[in-house]
């Protein structure tokens, strides 16, 4: 099987993503803008990537109902499990063949995951001109979140290489 390679842009615009959607009405709200990540920012995100590790692991039963509605799990699993999830989304696609238009739709599709990772497979010349992704989820929230990140992802794609 084919790998595919991690997109340079995609650690930037986590980056920036999360800081915008999960800062404010925190006590963190002025860094929002601030360019990169900083130990103070890894410690804020990774204790929702803890609990989201403990729910998906070893407390499984104890997974709250609708547990997105919590910021700090949003923020936990798109801190990490978005980025390693989009990876697999985009080598899957590899194995799609060369089309004109593609059709695609997503259930459960917080935070954007395949989203994240179509997109960068198909900006790279994925072999299909016409996109449509459709996503589907029963929490608005959620789908707030995927909007965002997809309209994040539109505005860099135009200044994006190949990296």
């Amino acid at each position: 099987m084919r790998a595919f390679p991690i997109p340079g842009w995609w650690g930037p615009l986590i980056q920036r993503h999360l800081k915008r959607r999960f800062y404010p009405q925190t006590r963190k709200a002025t860094f929002s803008e601030r360019e990169g990540f900083t130990e103070g920012d890894v410690r804020f995100f990774v204790s929702g990537v803890r609990k989201m590790n403990e729910y998906f692991t070893s407390e499984r039963g104890s997974l709250p109902r609708n547990y997105f509605n919590q910021k700090e799990l949003r923020s936990g699993y798109a801190f990490y499990f978005l980025p390693v999830n989009a990876l697999k989304v985009a080598t899957l696609l590899l194995s799609v063949p060369t089309k004109n238009e593609l059709s695609i739709l997503d259930l459960g599709a917080w935070p954007g995951t395949s989203l994240l990772g179509g997109l960068s497979f198909f900006s790279r010349g994925g072999g299909v001109r016409r996109l449509r992704w459709t996503l589907v989820d029963q929490n608005r929230e959620i789908l707030k979140e995927a909007v965002a990140l997809h309209d994040e992802i539109l505005k860099e794609l135009p200044s994006l290489d190949s990296s």
